[in-house]
This record gives structure tokens, sequence and C-alpha cells, in this order.
């Protein structure tokens, strides 16, 4: 089991995030590889992640702020001299405090059905949360529905607490399921049908050798061997062409071949 976490501190002149314990990113993550019995050969593992990201925002700019871009003098401080701002900002202070959970599960086997073919399948599940505040100061719109925890809010604007709505605002979805399979096939195509349709037009050989032995004396001997491969000079096909850069002229066509029929002969004296 493994944990990793980190704290990090944002903002600009205005907004900052307060680095306590908030502003966090907590990571857990755990895998399992179980050996599995003779009853169920294969390999089965599983996981189990979780993620949680804490975020204070403070925003503030109570008593307003200016801005100045060189907007009338082409320097920003030689505006700020003259007094032209390029812009006004005046805001109320806030406070949020975010949450984003994740939790994520996952389980796969492999099997090995026979020689020839291998299962592997697995299935995943994920929770995604959306963003939700610990202190319920988050809104959200809903057409014609008036608010019960504040009344005197305009209609269509709801908060967490009203009936059918969450902290988070937006529904939490919790049939993320994410299931796979695949399988491996090797077929045995050494002749025969599927022989021809995996491995090429296929191979029809005959070799045939003659061997005759001729005692000159009782001491010597004359050996005459003759060997004839592909006997009948049948056409042996090579496989097609699977380079797929070959272009349609070449790629799953066959041209080549096997050599046509060798014939040798020899002699070999004994004594």
């Amino acid at each position: 089991m493994t944990k990793s976490g980190g704290n990090q501190i944002h903002g600009d002149a205005f907004e900052f995030v307060r680095n306590t314990s908030l502003d966090s990113r907590n990571f857990y993550a755990y895998d399992l590889t179980s050996l599995s019995g003779a009853d169920i050969p294969g390999s089965a593992i599983g996981a189990f992640h979780w993620n949680q990201d804490n975020l204070r925002i403070l925003s503030a700019a109570d008593d307003g702020t200016f801005s100045f871009n060189g907007t009338e003098t082409g320097f920003d401080f030689a505006d700020f001299l003259i007094g032209a701002p390029f812009g006004y900002n005046q805001s109320m202070g806030g406070a949020l405090d975010q949450r984003a959970p994740y939790l994520g599960l996952y389980t796969q086997d492999t099997w090995q059905a026979k020689p020839s073919l291998t299962l592997n399948y697995g299935l995943r599940w994920e929770l995604t949360p959306f963003w939700h505040d610990t202190e319920n100061r988050l809104i959200g719109m809903v057409p014609g529905k008036q608010s019960v925890v504040f009344p005197d809010a305009p209609t269509g604007i709801v908060f967490p607490g009203d009936p059918g709505i969450p902290d988070t605002i937006a529904p939490t979805h919790y049939t993320n399921f994410a299931p796979r399979i695949g399988l491996a096939y090797s077929p045995d195509a050494q002749g025969g049908f599927l022989g021809k349709l995996f491995g090429g037009p296929g191979i029809n050989n005959f070799d045939m050798a003659m061997v005759k032995d001729v005692h000159l004396t009782e001491s010597m001997a004359l050996e005459i061997r003759g060997e004839f491969f592909n006997t009948f000079n049948h056409a042996q096909f090579l496989t097609p062409n699977g380079n797929i850069s070959a272009g349609p002229s070449a790629f799953g066509f066959v041209t080549n071949a096997a050599n046509p029929r060798i014939g040798q002969l020899a002699a070999k004296f004994l004594f």
C-alpha cells in the first residue's frame, strides 16, 4: 500500500490559498495480486485508488483595486503617475473550503483456457463527485425551483440542502462501470482449411530417394544414390505479403514461391 501527498500555495495579490491542513492532495493506492488455485486457472489482480483535493480559497478586494497597462502613455507606470487606470475592481471577502474526492476500483483476471486460447477480462468502477464546499457555500440554478434554504432567493437559484440538491449541486453518478474483455487466439494452422486460412495456400510436397548398391568384388562396392525434392514439381506458394506499406498492388497477395523440383545424383566407392 502506498500513500503520497503534497501541499501547495497558489495565488496573486488578491487571491491566495491558505496552506494549513486544507490545501493538500492525498493519494492512497492498494494493489493486490493473488495466485489462483488449481480450480481457477489464471492470475487475478485488483486495485483500490483514493484521491482527494482539499482547497481553501480566500478572495477579497474590499477597498478596490486599480490596474494600469499603458493604454494612455504606452507605459503602465506612467499611466499610474498620471492617474489613468485601465480598470477597477472591488469585491467583498469570501471563502470556499472545497473538496474533490475520487475513488476507483478494478479487478481483472487472465485465464488460459487452452494452449492456443487465452482470455483476459476485468471490471473497473469509478466514483468522481463534483467539487463541494464544507460549509455549503455553493449555488446552482434549477429553472422554476424555489429555494427552501433561502426562501428570499430568486426563483431558480438553489443551494445545498434544498430538496433534491446535493452538496455538490450536480448529481453524483454511481454507475460508472467499465467492463473489458480480450482474447489471444493462436490456431494450429499446420494444414487443412485452417492452414490455408491463416497460413497461406499450404504446401503439398513429395520427396523421393533411390539407392542402388553394386558389389564389384568381395571387398569393393559402388553405391549409386538419387534424391529428388518436390518430385512432382508442385508449385509451393509462400504466405501472402503482410506488409501494409507495400500498397494495394502487393499487400495481401502471394508474390513468392518455394524452389521448384530439385534433383541430385551421387556415387560412393567402398573398399
